[in-house]
């Protein structure tokens, strides 16, 4: 048989066999660097998902600015104010 591959001849094991044993090897070693590729291009865009996701449950609020309103909100200088506890409680939550 002749491998639609490569042009050469070699011993076909079935007639389901189009290729050479070379350029068989050849095509799945190309599919598999295609598949890894791909891979790490979708885990990257999973890690920049899981970043803005991350922004987004916090509210969009950068670290200095969450400690800004966690200073503000402090039950000590609001004699301990129910409201002030509410507040400091869900800041936190966005901190985590």
């Amino acid at each position: 048989m002749i491998c639609c591959g490569c042009g050469c001849y070699f011993a076909q094991r079935g007639a389901w066999q189009k290729v050479c044993g070379p350029c068989y090897g050849r095509q799945k070693r190309e599919e598999m660097g295609q598949l890894e590729r791909e891979n790490g291009e979708l885990y990257a865009e999973l890690r920049r998902l899981t970043r803005e996701n991350e922004q987004l449950r916090r509210g969009g609020l950068d670290a200095q600015f969450v400690r800004q309103l966690l200073q503000l909100a402090h039950p000590d200088k609001h004699s301990g104010s129910e409201l002030s506890q509410r507040v400091r409680a869900r800041v936190l939550t966005m901190r985590e």
